[in-house]
């Protein structure tokens, strides 16, 4: 058996989101980044079939910065550090047919932050976010992580819960970035471009709501 990965295309990406809609299960989990709250910058995204052919969804995420939050313990007191600038931190979505409401409310509510919180994010939205277009890359998103303790979760299991909370533009992020911090993240300009391409596409209509 060959182990390597099977790359989706658009058409099968769409399918995932079919079969999520037509599963009947109404379970719910969470993937397990590290408890707190990070600006994170969009890597490489990917849709694949792991190699136990489980239909799976993919973001490669950077911290490019570490915001201040509460200390969030899981159960029994036990905390685990959070993520530091420059850590790269991958999410990965799994379609069990018992939880599809987890698979792809997770991948819309990361469109749905890509897209500047903008309503309406269609299935094909969704797709273009995974499949070659890449088209969520290099957005800077504000995600909240925390602890999904219930009273019946084990000592030794640590799962979380994961919350965008929107987009940063990078005009606005670049302003508070030290020298070191631009040279470690950004390096080559990159952030200028960045600027450059959200300017591009606010003039054309795709940006952050207008106050």
């Amino acid at each position: 058996m060959s182990n390597k990965r099977k790359f989706l295309s658009n058409e099968e990406i769409l399918a995932q989101s079919q079969a999520a809609a037509q599963a009947t299960g109404t379970g719910k989990r969470a993937p397990f980044p590290t408890p707190g709250r990070y600006v994170l910058r969009v890597g490489r995204t990917q849709a694949y079939l792991s190699r136990k052919q489980a239909v799976t969804r993919q973001i490669e995420f950077r911290v490019v910065r570490v915001l201040p939050c509460e200390a969030r313990p899981f159960q029994h007191g036990v905390t685990v550090a959070p993520l530091q600038v420059g850590a790269e931190t991958t999410i990965i979505l799994t379609l069990n047919p018992a939880y599809p409401s987890y698979f792809e409310n997770e991948s819309k509510d990361f469109a749905t932050a890509v897209a500047w919180n903008l309503p309406g994010i269609t299935a094909q939205d969704i797709a273009d976010l995974f499949n070659d277009q890449q088209a969520g890359q290099d957005a800077l998103l504000v995600l909240n992580v925390v602890p999904n303790v219930e009273p019946t979760t084990p000592k030794d299991k640590f799962y979380t819960k994961n919350f965008y909370d929107g987009r940063v533009p990078a005009a606005e992020f670049a302003k508070d970035l030290s020298a070191a911090d631009k040279e470690l993240l950004f390096p080559n300009g990159e952030l200028e471009k960045m600027i450059a391409l959200e300017a591009e596409q606010a003039a054309a209509g795709f940006g952050p709501k207008k106050a």
